[in-house]
């Protein structure tokens, strides 16, 4: 299972999201584009939740909002086209939100290969985010 989550953070790390580092679009911004598929308002809904959940995330994890953003779009990229699973970069962000109710010494990165992991070996998105709080509370505590 370690090597495993090794390969998967490695992949995270090597696996660059070009269309994110060749933007200069703010990161809320690129990812709500990503989300809907096509260019938005700069006011759009997509721009405010990213922006709110980027903020919450960059508080839970040692990860800052701009590497929480491009880590975010790689594991759906991961997903997608590593492991045929559809998520949503909201579902995916949301869900990491949801592992802890205040400030972590984990890294986001950490956490979200876990939850690709989870994903491949079946559970859907609520029973692996079930899984992380679970898992990460207690090695946290």
């Amino acid at each position: 299972m370690k090597y495993i989550l090794s390969t998967v953070i490695f992949s995270i790390a090597l696996f660059g999201f070009s269309e994110l580092k060749a933007q200069t679009n703010s990161m809320p911004y690129n990812l709500a584009v990503i989300e809907a598929g096509y260019k938005v308002e700069t006011n759009h809904n997509y721009v405010k939740r990213f922006e709110s959940l980027l903020e919450k995330l960059d508080g839970k994890y040692e990860e800052n909002e701009e590497e929480i953003g491009n880590i975010s779009a790689n594991v759906k990229k991961i997903l997608e086209e590593e492991k045929g699973i559809e998520e949503t970069l909201t579902n995916i962000m949301e869900g990491m939100n949801l592992v802890f109710s205040s400030t972590a010494s984990v890294k986001y990165a950490e956490a979200v290969s876990s939850y690709i992991v989870l994903r491949d070996n079946g559970y859907n998105h609520d029973k692996a985010v079930d899984g992380l709080k679970n898992v990460l509370n207690s090695m946290n505590n």
